[in-house]
């Protein structure tokens, strides 16, 4: 059975998780840092009735944020005060998170724009889980960090198993931003908040469109065409995206059938730790380990020599081939005291091994004689 381990948030230097609803606590929920008057302080809700879709918490008759699409234009009923232009400066293709993020960003510039997605709402379920410390300094600058924080908790500690035997147990990495850690909130609840705020300042998201020829010609029952024309044309629309087929640029990126799933739940479990990333199957082989963390060029391991390359060989040893066939080595002669690489874990007199995530977080570093240590975090990853 799981326990609930003491939180540690204090003394890793953010606030502590409320103890009670917000409404009821005096003081507020607001950093005061987010409380700058040089902040952008985001407008009151506009009441504009954007949808009649009805859903379980019963009949739309309020204009808030009560259903699905609400903030984004519904095909079955077209809001009256709607009447997107034909001429604006930016057309934006593609409605996730990239597209949302520059028309929240233009919209606080006074550029005109309109933002199309050919699905018919916003996600509703998978796809990212979590945003970094760099993406909550972005949107503070929006004034949405509270509305992002308040969705999910931070992540504290990560455990990973492989075949039932713990392979790591940490506090997970603590950023120098006053953001901290990794901040729990979907995809989709990331969404809602940019189409929320963007309904603020009287824009909807028009959904059911779609991209031809760099223009919008068709919504998605194909009952209606319509021509626009903007100065500039952004894609957002995704690894497939039309935009980028049609200026035959490659996709630079890899495809994969990963499967990832994050649950807020009580469950029954064995497991002695409030957090853990589980696998499906073992990390046996570089290439496998790659596969799951997005390829080599975005995930790697990061061999840090303290000396110059002729000196590699002394340095790392008859036990490191495995290990060399796979990891980028760094060079530093220094003095540890002048070490630059403490980034990378990397502040030992004898250089350092480190795993390295692609915001810059450090899984593991240890002294390069400590190859007991090593294999046992890597648990296979070095074999074959």
């Amino acid at each position: 059975m799981a326990t609930a381990l003491r939180p540690r948030t204090w003394e890793n230097g953010f606030r502590q998780p409320a103890t009670e609803p917000q409404w009821v606590s005096k003081s507020g929920d607001q950093d005061s840092a987010d409380q700058d008057p040089n902040e952008y302080v985001t407008p009151p809700s506009k009441e504009l009735v954007s949808s009649g879709t009805h859903n379980s918490l019963g009949v739309n008759v309020i204009r808030t944020w009560p259903t699905l699409y609400d903030g984004t234009s519904n095909p079955h009923m077209q809001a009256a005060s709607w009447q997107p232009p034909e001429e604006v400066d930016v057309l934006i293709v593609g409605a996730g998170p990239s597209g949302l993020e520059t028309a929240v960003s233009l919209v606080r510039q006074g550029v005109s724009f309109r933002i199309i997605d050919k699905a018919d709402g916003p996600l509703v379920a998978g796809r990212a889980d979590g945003v970094q410390p760099r993406f909550m300094e972005t949107v503070a600058m929006w004034g949405l960090a509270p509305e992002i924080s308040e969705e999910g908790p931070l992540i504290e500690r990560t455990a990973i198993y492989k075949d039932g035997k713990k392979l790591l147990f940490y506090h997970s990495h603590q950023s120098d931003s006053r953001y901290r850690g990794l901040h729990v909130i979907t995809q989709g609840q990331i969404e809602h908040i940019y189409i929320r705020d963007l309904a603020r300042h009287k824009v909807l998201v028009e959904h059911s469109s779609m991209l031809a020829n760099y223009a919008v010609d068709k919504n998605a029952d194909g009952s209606s065409e319509e021509a626009v024309r903007a100065k500039f044309l952004v894609g957002s629309d995704g690894g497939a995206s039309t935009i980028r087929k049609s200026l035959g640029i490659r996709f630079d990126g890899v495809s994969t059938d990963i499967y990832w799933g994050i649950m807020d739940c009580i469950f029954e479990s064995d497991y002695p730790h409030a957090w853990a990333f589980g696998f499906s199957a073992a990390l046996d082989d570089p290439a496998g380990f790659y596969r799951r963390f997005g390829g080599q060029e975005r995930f790697g391991v990061v061999l840090v020599v303290k000396g110059m390359p002729f000196e590699v060989d002394d340095a790392l040893g008859p036990d490191f081939a495995p290990l060399r066939k796979v990891a980028r080595i760094l060079y530093d002669d220094r003095a540890p005291d002048e070490d630059a690489h403490t980034t990378w874990g990397a502040n030992h007199r004898q250089g350092a091994v480190a795993v390295i995530r692609p915001d810059l977080w450090v899984g593991f570093s240890a002294f390069p004689s400590e190859t007991e240590r090593i294999a046992q975090y890597f648990g296979g990853f070095l074999q074959g």
